[in-house]
């Protein structure tokens, strides 16, 4: 795959000048015209995406780094592959997968979500800088560049791993009420005992749940505002810290995410109460 399909595939289009002007011909006149969207909630959109392609790219960067190290440093196997070519498809895979959960939150298609940025705010300094940025950490995570997860040493003292460690229950809390609130609606709007996960009332449930936004908000609300980044980038970037340097803080985070899984597993069969939730995770 050659660069330019690389960049069209992972990021939508539109992050450098020329690949934007070059879509901007060939869509047809009509569609171009078509697209709606408010300029803040494009950035919105944007800023989730960035936020939620940290990990991938962590982790993609970490893969190459090992193998390249296993391949005495050099970026050629022996098959005359190059790393790159191994580790580039489940990235894409794994970047179109973020943007189309965002996109179905905000009740959109893929191709609305990337067209947003891409054609009707191409001109837009702010947003096409925050796709600048995400396509530089998309081309150094395929070199085994990791992003940049430093944040500011206010931030380190003001939020220890114990800390975090709260707030991450506190999110993941937040977060069952509110999915729970929606297995309750849709029992009570069909009923039924049981929730067809797979049914658009589901689907659609859960699109109207603004997550990100209930993060951001009790993170604000727990004094985690720090800028220039949003409260939700800056706090996971503290938490990947903290997991690859504590094997203690690693351990804890899991046992939050098992608790969490298991509510979800145990809202699909059971009916539970505000009560429960506040009792499982403390």
């Amino acid at each position: 795959m050659d660069n330019k399909n690389i960049l069209l595939a992972a990021l939508g289009v539109g992050l450098t000048g020329g690949i934007v002007y070059y879509l901007s011909q060939i869509l047809p006149k009509k569609n171009r015209e078509s697209l709606v969207a408010s300029r803040d909630q494009v950035l919105k959109m944007i800023k989730e995406y960035k936020r939620a392609s940290l990990r991938v790219f962590v982790q993609t960067a970490e893969i190459v780094k090992r193998i390249k190290q296993q391949n005495g440093g050099t970026d050629i196997l022996k098959e005359g592959i190059s790393i790159k070519d191994i580790v580039q498809n489940n990235i894409l895979n794994d970047l179109t997968q973020e943007r189309e959960y965002i996109a179905k939150r905000y009740n959109i298609t893929l191709q609305e979500f990337d067209d947003f940025y891409s054609i009707q705010y191409r001109d837009d300094k702010k947003i096409q800088e925050v796709c600048i940025q995400i396509q530089q950490a998309f081309e150094n995570s395929l070199q085994g560049i990791p992003p940049s997860l430093e944040v500011s040493q206010q931030v380190k003292q003001q939020f220890s791993e114990d800390r975090v460690i709260e707030l991450q229950k506190k999110i993941l809390k937040a977060q069952s009420k509110q999915f729970n609130k929606v297995f309750k609606d849709i029992k009570q709007e069909t009923q039924k005992d049981d929730v067809d996960i797979e049914g658009e009332l589901f689907k659609q449930k859960i699109r109207d749940l603004d997550i990100h936004q209930l993060k951001t908000d009790l993170l604000k609300k727990e004094g985690f505002e720090f800028e220039p980044e949003s409260p939700c980038e800056t706090f996971e970037k503290l938490s990947f810290q903290y997991k690859k340097t504590s094997k203690d803080y690693e351990t804890k985070l899991s046992q939050v995410i098992n608790i969490y899984n298991k509510i979800k597993s145990d809202m699909l069969y059971s009916k539970l109460d505000d009560t429960y939730i506040e009792m499982i995770f403390n």
